[in-house]
């Protein structure tokens, strides 16, 4: 097998997480071409004020949150 098909392969074989401050869906695309599991989070309603961290763990996108979709992808 060929160096190129052996990179090709792991790369479509990988796990892969992407972080962005978007919309929950703006990437889903993603997982779909590549027929990866996605996690969605994100802000989908607006409205909120306060503290960053504190909205980060109402709208579920703050650090545990995070780390409990990759843990859920494995």
């Amino acid at each position: 097998m060929s160096r190129a098909k052996i990179i090709r392969w792991r790369l479509l074989a990988a796990a892969w997480q992407k972080l962005s401050d978007d919309y929950p869906a703006a990437f889903a695309w993603l997982g779909v071409v590549r027929g990866h599991a996605v996690a969605l989070l994100g802000v989908s309603a607006f409205g909120q004020c306060g503290d960053s961290i504190v909205l980060y763990d109402h709208y579920q996108i703050g650090t545990e949150a995070i780390l409990r979709a990759v843990k859920r992808q494995d």
